[in-house]
């Protein structure tokens, strides 16, 4: 099992129509947060990141230590008894949908890489 993702709000970044709301974990990896709607969580990849450890970050928002989903939906100004229910990610050109029943660095890494061109 995953450790929980721990995260504190960085920032608000504004792109033309559009803001990214940036998230610091405690081991200091960013996550871009470029969109929350319907209890999914929209998050961008940052350049560098393995598939391995982003999936570690990914299991640990679903661990019911984790303050991700509270942190998440304070910055968005949503009520924290609202439900988060999936992550969405791209890596690599591979998006890839995470929820609470494949909430684990193997599944994650799984779904991957059986999306992943190379591998196939």
């Amino acid at each position: 099992m995953a450790k929980p993702t721990m995260i504190t709000f960085d920032k608000i970044i504004n792109w033309d129509n559009s803001k990214t709301y940036v998230f610091r974990t405690t081991t200091g990896v960013l996550l871009q947060i470029s969109n929350l709607k319907d209890d999914i969580a929209t998050i961008e990849c940052t350049v560098g990141t393995s598939i391995e450890s982003f999936a570690e970050i990914i299991a640990g928002c679903f661990h019911q230590k984790s303050n991700f989903k509270s942190e998440l939906l304070a910055a968005f100004g949503l009520e924290t008894s609202a439900e988060f229910i999936t992550i969405n990610f791209e890596l690599g050109g591979v998006k890839v949908t995470v929820n609470r029943a494949s909430a684990t660095p193997e599944k994650i890494c799984e779904k991957w890489y059986n999306r992943y061109p190379m591998y196939h």
